[in-house]
């Protein structure tokens, strides 16, 4: 029964990597570039953009947390890396956000 419920831990804390790492990345790459050729102002790719930002931050939080996070390196992973992360991403995307704001505005 342990390793099934190992198992069932290790698919759940894989799922939960990708959606941190690959799916939120994805989303605001997809928004960024709604943001950048749609014609006038979206509130909700805007909402969205944030939300996903909101939600990479959260997922990696929990991922340390409650997950066992690992680093890229396959180290054990500590808040001290998710604050990185949280200030690394949010940076990151606060220029994206704004870059593809201006794309907007100079494409018109």
């Amino acid at each position: 029964m342990d390793d099934m419920e190992n198992s069932d831990v290790a698919a759940a804390s894989g799922m939960l990597r990708l959606g941190w790492m690959f799916y939120g990345n994805l989303v605001l790459v997809v928004c960024a570039i709604l943001i950048a050729t749609t014609r006038g102002y979206s509130f909700a790719i805007n909402v969205v953009f944030w939300a996903t930002v909101a939600a990479c931050i959260a997922l990696r939080y929990f991922d340390i947390t409650g997950m066992n996070g690992r680093t890229i390196t396959n180290q054990p992973a500590t808040l001290r890396h998710w604050r990185r992360y949280a200030l690394l991403l949010s940076i990151a995307a606060a220029v994206v956000w704004i870059a593809a704001h201006g794309v907007s505005c100079f494409t018109r």
